[in-house]
């Protein structure tokens, strides 16, 4: 029997799995950027990581803002706390230009792939679940060697003909 910690697991990994084909799909036509910014430690300079997807594509993306001028400096600051969260929805430009093969790709400070690789990351756990869940209930039919599969319907000596392994109780006879 499955843990319920892997089931929880399962469940997470499919409920991912789902919202990247939502974000595949959304992606066509609308472009996303998620950023999460923070102040530098000691320079002037505002950090930044930002996840955009567009046109089937995601972005993973680092920058470093650097402020000359300290006045300027101070304003963006005030407006940070300790770190500052950024969701935008925009619309898709007519034609995104991803270069790379198959769709991957990097550059300095950035790296993008297509969305369909989380989606078959995050499908393989529950794929591998409903695989051994199926093939669990298949080795469990009643009239059935659990061993060999091998048909005990009319046995009656409580052992599996095919393979010798012992039947609990008389389960060949009325299968």
């Amino acid at each position: 029997m499955i843990r319920p910690r892997v089931f929880n697991v399962v469940a997470i990994s499919l409920l991912l799995c789902l919202a990247t084909v939502g974000l595949w799909v959304r992606s066509q036509w609308t472009r996303y950027i998620i950023a999460v910014a923070w102040i530098g430690d000691g320079t002037r300079a505002v950090d930044a990581i930002d996840l955009d997807s567009l046109g089937g594509h995601l972005t993973f993306q680092s920058n470093q803002v650097l402020y000359a001028d300290q006045k300027e400096f101070d304003r963006v600051a005030q407006s940070f706390h300790q770190s500052h969260f950024y969701f935008s929805r925009l619309p898709a430009p007519a034609r995104p230009l991803f270069r790379g093969r198959f769709g991957f790709g990097y550059v300095a400070n950035a790296i993008w792939f297509p969305d369909w690789l989380p989606t078959a990351i995050f499908g393989v756990l529950p794929a591998w679940y409903c695989l051994s869940a199926w093939r669990r209930s298949r080795l469990a039919r009643p009239g059935l060697c659990r061993n060999c599969r091998y048909d005990l319907t009319g046995n009656t000596s409580g052992v599996c003909p095919e393979c010798g392994t012992a039947v609990e109780g008389k389960a060949g006879v009325n299968a």
